[in-house]
């Protein structure tokens, strides 16, 4: 799907107008190549609903997402982390404390619902999409993007996000840290790092289960993460010094479709709730 590079800098001006300079080295509210490709796609699909009067953002945190989508509608923010929630209420957007599992919104009520890479972290992840069901109106539409697979060894990724935890849980260090990313940045940061050791990643068939049990169309579907988009950010970790993964992960997601492979690590769906069960 082609990429309007106007739109990825819109998405680092907002961030940056919320975060100031920080944006650029630290990975700051989520933002990382994968957020400017899921955050785009997911405004061009916005671009086009006709219905999109209620807006339900699933797991926002820390991020940019209500900003980015308040043009078209008024949106609300649901996270279970109370702190998160604080920060989205202080830059000025609707936020909900709440359980994905168990969300006190009344069914066949919201037109939109977005979940960016939010539902893999919840344990009992089936329950989140059977809400999504019950809350989403009928004829709605589901934004969802999900790990897909990863050739990243376990044991490699373990060491690396570990060692990262334990850097910004020192205390020799925790001062820096402060200094450096603010007292909210800090606790984003820290709270992200160590929330991505609960990640489930999902295979086409367990999706494809999940979507037919709930009874959603597939409208659009877009694998991404594929070579050397894959090999390059191994090198080089998504998120810090978003330049790169601005200029660089906009070169290599244009081209990654020229290679054969369909072994991406993120998978973005656009997903129609039936009018009728089956």
């Amino acid at each position: 799907m082609k990429q309007n590079i106007k739109v990825w800098f819109n998405i680092m001006k907002t961030a940056v107008s919320l975060n100031g300079y920080r944006q650029y080295i630290f990975y700051i509210s989520n933002l990382d190549i994968y957020r400017f490709i899921e955050y785009s796609n997911t405004l061009r699909i916005l671009d086009n609903i006709k219905s999109r009067k209620k807006i339900l953002d699933l797991g926002t945190g820390y991020s940019i997402s209500p900003q980015l989508y308040s043009k078209y509608s008024n949106v609300k923010a649901l996270d279970i982390n109370k702190k998160a929630c604080i920060w989205q209420k202080k830059n000025g957007n609707e936020s909900l404390i709440a359980d994905l599992c168990n969300m006190p919104i009344i069914s066949n009520s919201i037109d939109v619902i977005i979940a960016i890479s939010s539902i893999e972290h919840v344990p009992d992840d089936r329950k989140v999409y059977s809400e999504i069901n019950r809350i989403l109106k009928k004829g709605g539409v589901l934004i969802i993007s999900v790990p897909y697979s990863s050739n990243e060894s376990y044991v490699v990724k373990g060491l690396r996000k570990g060692f990262a935890v334990k850097l910004l849980n020192s205390k020799y260090l925790q001062n820096f840290w402060k200094i450096l990313l603010s007292g909210d940045n800090f606790f984003y940061f820290k709270e992200q790092t160590q929330t991505d050791f609960l990640e489930k990643r999902y295979s086409k068939n367990e999706l494809l289960s999940i979507i037919k049990d709930e009874n959603w169309k597939i409208e659009e579907e877009i694998i991404f993460g594929r070579m050397p988009f894959r090999y390059f950010f191994k090198i080089f970790p998504p998120g810090w010094f978003i330049l790169k993964d601005l200029i660089f992960g906009y070169i290599f997601h244009m081209t990654e479709s020229i290679f054969e492979s369909n072994d991406g690590n993120t998978i973005f769906f656009k997903l129609t709730k039936s009018e009728e069960r089956d």
